[in-house]
């Protein structure tokens, strides 16, 4: 239960700890796809969320990456300079017709990543340098602008899968 909850419109956001959000839904809105729209003092309706544990991996390459610092004898890692990457990032965005759901992974010093749960839908895959903390996955025409610069993938339930690109 949430209180003193401002009139308005939100996104939910269910970070399960494992599986992944199936459905949510207030009254016969799904929250997946729309926002819920608390009225005046704080009312809307008992959300009903669905988890499942059933969901595809994938794991993947994006070439291109900076190599791994060097390691030397007896295992011990040479650096120069101590420095804490910021990414890169993967993020699996859903086609608009698709049941999929958003997910963000971060891509190893290797270059691999793997994402698990993930949703039966279709995907457009992209890595990215950094963080993208304004990135309007919800927005169609926003995310048009993509078109062409990630591979798309069909994620079947519960089947490991593997994408490498560029």
């Amino acid at each position: 239960m949430l209180e003193n909850v401002r009139p308005g419109r939100y996104w939910l956001n269910v970070t399960p700890y494992s599986g992944y959000v199936a459905s949510a839904v207030a009254g016969s809105v799904d929250l997946l796809r729309q926002p819920l729209v608390v009225g005046p003092g704080g009312a809307s309706l008992p959300i009903e969320v669905v988890l499942r544990d059933d969901g595809a991996t994938i794991e993947g390459t994006v070439e291109g990456r900076a190599p791994a610092p060097a390691v030397g004898r007896g295992g011990a890692t040479i650096i120069s300079r101590i420095q804490v990457p910021e990414g890169p990032y993967v993020y699996c965005i859903p086609q608009p017709d698709s049941p999929g759901r958003f997910m963000v992974g971060r891509v190893s010093s290797e270059g691999t990543f793997q994402l698990q749960q993930l949703p039966p839908g279709v995907y457009r895959i992209l890595a990215f340098a950094r963080q993208q903390g304004e990135l309007e996955y919800h927005n169609a025409d926003a995310i048009s602008v993509y078109d062409g610069k990630g591979p798309w993938f069909a994620s079947p339930r519960g089947r490991p899968s593997t994408c490498v690109w560029p």
